[in-house]
């Protein structure tokens, strides 16, 4: 087995090199591999993913590590956000996925971190001496149409044996959920707080002076450098099918529906009181960060409501608290909420008391991206 730690600079060599395209489980895509090239917090000699391969030159097993900056008591530290872990099931046994996995921890000196894994990574993470549990986000996702047949046999595999079930009620609710949606429209004027808006295709300066000016004790404190690379790089292509190179990477490339929206929100006087950042996948729109003044809270649950009415998008999944209740307060219709929670886990290096200091927020990580 030899194990290949790609840079910067070797993976750009690598985006060259066509056998690395060849093989039969990629472990990157190129614009994933792009993306990760022009990351602003990576230098070139930073490592962004580790691969292993048997003695034929096929990949037994990949991680990728996302560089970032960190603030802990207002000092700034170098850290690696993990990010698509995979191991070849027919090569079970062989070590290579925990060769890959602790490969990652020696090239970041055990600074090193997680926000979205799967299940099968997190088991390791608790069993695993360096890793801590980090924060775990309040999840709160409505669904606002009908999509049981879509949405709970990738999450229960047993109920695709109920599909037709499933099927039958979402074209209940259709209609019902429709009616509602169109009585909320019509309530809009007399119930809508005060505000204009707007979309961004970059974050300007104006709009990140405000972020500055009202984030409360950032993990990562994302620059206007970091906002806009992840707009112009995205992981997630949109494309109406599948490409090739995407059946033979196990994570996801692509999306029939995928963006990335930075909304900007202004009082009567034109003054910035929000900024929201919303990613949309297929049926799912997430909210991943948000930075608004106390007094927006209204607005901000207008806006997405709005958002959620204009799009075909079945779930919505927010993160505060305050969020979830102004939602309530404005009527929005829904099917059923569901409660739950985003975990994150972090290096054993770090002080739990100063990690208390700090806040996390859905985006952090890779989570943005994905």
């Amino acid at each position: 087995m030899e194990i290949i730690e790609y840079t910067a600079r070797t993976l750009r060599d690598a985006l060259e090199d066509d056998a690395f395209w060849k093989a039969e489980h990629l472990p990157i895509t190129r614009h994933r591999a792009l993306s990760q090239i022009h990351n602003p917090r990576a230098d070139e000699n930073d490592v962004l993913l580790i691969v292993a391969y048997d003695e034929g030159g096929a990949v037994m097993s990949y991680i990728g590590i996302v560089p970032d900056w960190i603030y802990l008591h207002g000092e700034r530290e170098k850290f690696g956000w993990l990010s698509c872990w995979w191991s070849d099931p027919e090569k079970k046994g062989s070590g290579a996925g925990m060769a890959v996995f602790r490969k990652a921890w020696e090239a970041y000196d055990d600074r090193l971190g997680g926000t979205s894994f799967s299940e099968s990574a997190q088991r390791v993470y608790e069993r695993f001496e360096k890793t801590a549990e980090f924060m775990r986000l309040q999840r709160f996702t409505f669904m606002v149409r009908p999509c049981l047949a879509s949405v709970l046999p990738e999450r229960m595999h047993w109920t695709a044996r109920i599909r037709p079930l499933l099927r039958l009620a979402d074209k209940i609710a259709k209609p019902i959920l429709a009616a509602q949606l169109g009585m909320w429209k019509k309530r809009i004027p007399n119930r809508s707080p005060h505000y204009t808006s707007d979309t961004l295709e970059r974050l300007d300066e104006e709009t990140y002076a405000f972020i500055e000016r009202v984030r409360d004790r950032d993990f990562t404190r994302r620059s206007i450098e970091e906002f806009n690379w992840v707009k112009e790089y995205p992981w997630v292509l949109e494309t109406p099918a599948p490409t090739e190179e995407d059946r033979r990477y196990f994570f996801s490339a692509t999306a029939r529906t995928f963006s990335i929206d930075y909304i900007r929100i202004r009082d009567d006087n034109g003054a910035i009181i929000a900024f929201l950042a919303l990613q949309r996948r297929d049926s799912i729109v997430d909210i991943q960060y948000v930075y608004c003044e106390r007094d927006a809270h209204a607005a901000v649950a207008h806006r997405i409501s709005l958002y959620m009415a204009s799009c075909n998008a079945c779930l919505l999944m927010i993160y505060q608290p305050w969020l979830r209740a102004e939602i309530y307060k404005n009527g929005f219709p829904w099917m059923y909420m569901k409660k739950g929670h985003k975990p994150s886990i972090i290096s054993t290096r770090y002080d739990k008391r100063r990690l208390e200091e700090v806040s996390l927020q859905a985006g952090d990580g890779d989570s943005l991206f994905t």
